[in-house]
């Protein structure tokens, strides 16, 4: 019965260190997406500004360009309470844990 306890807690810590992981993971492709859409944005202004485009093309690529902004702060806070995960698995949470002083 313990080695089964055991294993439970095992798998519990990987399955967190798991999702931890692919947070972080899922934060540098959304800072690269915001990246990308501020430049998409950036230019499809000029092309606005030089009347090459419409004002619904434009604003299409400002909606596209906050909804990488807010996948990003997702993706910030995926990983901020995944790594609390980690720390509840493995049973290092506390009142001077980074997760809980932020």
């Amino acid at each position: 019965m313990r080695d089964s306890f055991r294993d439970q807690i095992r798998l519990q810590v990987r399955k967190a260190y798991y999702e931890y992981d692919a947070a972080r993971q899922q934060v540098d492709v959304a800072r690269t997406a915001v990246t990308q859409a501020e430049e998409s944005l950036r230019i499809n202004q000029n092309r606005y500004d030089g009347g090459l485009t419409t004002i619904s093309d434009l604003l299409r690529v400002q909606e596209a360009a906050q909804r990488a902004k807010v996948d990003y702060w997702q993706a910030v806070y995926r990983v901020q309470t995944s790594y609390a995960g980690v720390e509840l698995a493995t049973g290092t949470i506390g009142p001077s844990s980074p997760v809980v002083m932020q």
